[in-house]
């Protein structure tokens, strides 16, 4: 069996409580997927972009808290039947940015990207400059 691309709706139908009845009858489903990922019956993978959303939408739409968050992501992306490339450099940042107030999640991403790929970080952004670890780019100097 082909692993399942889930999309946002899916990861927020399981992380977030169900709104009308309609939502609830669409919530069974993420919540199968799930389930048989939990037991490694299906695999799933997804993209950064769509964990972005995810992350921005229960912080934002739903108020949420960080720590909430991070719980309810980070258990989703633990699952066995989880097939995600980038799952360890996401639960890598959904740590740096629970514990960096500063910084959103898609600056935590690209600054641990930056760390772990011994590689310079392109930013115009002077706080996420501050807060990484990386080298930031600077361009070569011209004779």
């Amino acid at each position: 069996m082909n692993p399942v691309v889930v999309d946002s709706n899916y990861f927020l139908g399981v992380v977030t409580s169900p709104g009308p009845t309609e939502r609830r009858d669409l919530a069974r489903l993420p919540a199968q997927l799930f389930e048989l990922a939990r037991t490694d019956v299906v695999q799933f993978t997804t993209s950064e972009a769509v964990l972005a959303e995810v992350i921005w939408v229960m912080t934002k739409q739903y108020g949420l808290d960080r720590e909430t968050v991070v719980r309810r992501v980070s258990g989703l992306l633990s699952l066995p039947g989880c097939r995600f490339p980038s799952r360890q450099l996401c639960k890598a940042a959904l740590g740096l940015w629970v514990d960096t107030p500063a910084l959103d999640f898609p600056d935590a991403l690209v600054a641990l990207q930056a760390e772990e790929g011994d590689a310079d970080l392109a930013t115009l952004d002077r706080r996420l400059a501050r807060l990484t670890k990386a080298t930031i780019w600077e361009p070569p100097a011209v004779p």
